[in-house]
């Protein structure tokens, strides 16, 4: 249940975010950015985030039938006229950011006079099935007052100047290259070497890397990054004894990117106008049949007679479809 509970709030946040791009006025979805939030950059107001809840999820029979006929055919088992899916109470939010008051009431004026209910939209469909999401039910439960309220700051990150920059294991320009990084990749920012000629990155293949300087680019003053120590290099063994390896200098090459650096002092807090807007509502995932050629199957009818020998054959198979009926040979 924990597992659905998660794909079910990802679908409504992604629902939501499908009918904001959509249905919110042009005049304010061209300068109102959604979905991926950069912290801390005032340039990008004003803001919608969207985060959801699933209350209560229900998924009964296989594949999480919400209605489904079958019948045995050429002794397999055949959906006939089936919707197979999800659905279930969710709770989402939608939090605003704004330069100004005015800025965030036009905002809010303009999602509470959204639609959001039996707005079916599809999703990326596999072979012969059309996915689709529809909120059922949605209202507006709680709107909570206007604040000026600290913009969350940004991660300190280290980005990339140049293609093909050489990501190395230790600070220094022989060490060993564990990858490449393309112009504007980012990685959190883990510290600096003690004589700040490179710069230490999170993560590249699960592996803290370093940079050099010159290479990239940081939010903050190189000079407030705290200086990391590499740990020191194994000695070598001799070439008739096996190498082993130490637990202790494993354990001190690890870097926990939570804990590595707290930098973000320097970093200038931003305020700005804040409001959540709380809703519950009722979604239903819905996986439907189609032909090929991508027409919705209604329903599936089968026309049987019983043969001399006492087996039944079928004389006729046919799709229904919303305009018409087509005959089959096969409905696999």
């Amino acid at each position: 249940m924990t597992q659905l509970s998660g794909s079910f709030a990802q679908l409504t946040v992604a629902h939501v975010l499908a009918l904001l791009q959509a249905d919110l006025p042009a005049a304010i979805r061209s300068h109102t950015l959604m979905g991926e939030y950069l912290p801390g950059l005032l340039s990008q107001l004003p803001f919608i985030s969207v985060t959801a809840t699933a209350k209560a999820t229900r998924a009964a029979g296989l594949g999480g039938t919400v209605a489904i006929k079958r019948e045995v055919i050429d002794g397999g088992l055949v959906d006939l006229g089936y919707v197979t899916g999800t659905n279930g109470e969710c709770e989402f939010t939608l939090t605003l950011w704004a330069v100004t008051r005015p800025q965030l009431e036009e905002v809010r004026t303009a999602l509470e006079a959204l639609t959001w209910v039996q707005r079916p939209l599809e999703r990326a469909a596999l072979a012969n099935v059309l996915n689709r999401t529809t909120l059922l039910r949605c209202r507006l439960a709680n709107v909570t007052a206007t604040i000026v309220a600290p913009l969350p700051p940004a991660p300190p990150s280290v980005t990339i100047t140049a293609n093909n920059t050489n990501l190395r294991a230790a600070p220094a320009a022989d060490a060993a290259i564990v990858g490449q990084a393309s112009a504007n990749q980012q990685f959190e920012l883990l510290g600096r070497s003690a004589d700040s000629a490179f710069l230490q990155g999170c993560c590249f293949n699960g592996q803290a890397i370093w940079v050099a300087a010159t290479e990239a680019t940081t939010p903050i003053p190189v000079a407030t990054i705290p200086v990391v120590t590499p740990p020191p290099a194994a000695p070598l063994a001799p070439a008739d004894v096996a190498p082993v390896a130490d637990p202790v200098l494993a354990n001190a090459a690890e870097i926990d990117p939570g804990t590595a650096i707290v930098a973000t002092a320097t970093t200038p807090v931003i305020t700005a106008w804040r409001q959540d807007l709380h809703y519950v509502a009722h979604l239903e995932v819905t996986q439907e049949p189609i032909t090929g050629a991508g027409e919705l199957i209604q329903e599936l009818q089968i026309t049987r007679q019983l043969g001399a020998n006492g087996q039944i054959f079928d004389t006729e198979r046919t799709r229904l479809l919303a305009d018409e009926e087509v005959i089959v040979d096969s409905f696999s």
